[in-house]
């Protein structure tokens, strides 16, 4: 069973970076629904509700004034930020906030030392992207109990660019098209986006009525 937001991934911003980037990490494959099962699924494209961003600046005056105060707690700059205004979540978001150990910030290694192998890098990199969202849950508008935990974690080049991808569940019940897209590069988050993170208000237990 799955729970159907009917919007499909569409990051404008998020896709112009990847284009433009040189690191493997950028060319983003996002899971596809495994299984025959998964194979048979079909989407009629006139079903599908088109996403609509806006630039924080562009938004209603009061509304602006909490986005902008938002993107500074987020250490986000405004300019490259685009809200998805369906959801009231941040689409696209290109901080620079240091999450592990590197060169360019003063973080250090609990253990004095940086992961040897991917499996180390994996469960570095979600543990700071996790704390993340937890210390910024309200902010970002996310409630941790619909995060995939972990969520899907490739290394690259040593733990020089790491891309997340956390999936949502409501209920135990996967929702889909519904994730959240990071990328830590060099230590920082560098990317962020929500994609159809919107609120949910259906009921997830099964229900038989009389009639």
């Amino acid at each position: 069973m799955f729970l159907n937001s009917g919007r499909r991934w569409a990051l404008p911003t998020l896709v112009a970076v990847l284009a433009v980037a040189t690191s493997p990490a950028f060319a983003v494959v996002l899971p596809s629904e495994p299984g025959p099962v998964g194979e048979k699924f079909i989407r009629q494209p006139d079903l599908i509700v088109k996403d609509i961003y806006q630039a924080p600046r562009a938004l209603q005056a009061e509304d602006a004034e909490t986005a902008l105060r938002d993107l500074s707690l987020l250490q986000a700059p405004a300019e490259s930020a685009l809200m998805d205004i369906r959801s009231g979540r941040w689409a696209t978001l290109l901080p620079s906030r240091a999450l592990l150990p590197d060169s360019s910030n003063d973080l250090q290694w609990s253990n004095g030392q940086a992961p040897t192998d991917s499996a180390g890098w994996r469960a570095a990199a979600w543990k700071a992207f996790e704390s993340f969202l937890l210390s910024n849950q309200s902010t970002l508008k996310l409630d941790p109990r619909e995060l995939q935990n972990p969520g899907h974690v490739t290394v690259y080049d040593n733990g020089e660019t790491i891309q997340i991808i956390v999936p949502r569940h409501v209920g135990g019940i996967p929702v889909r098209t519904s994730s959240i897209l990071a990328v830590i590069k060099y230590g920082s988050l560098s990317l962020f986006g929500t994609r159809n993170w919107g609120d949910v208000s259906v009921a997830t237990e099964p229900n038989l009525s009389f009639e």
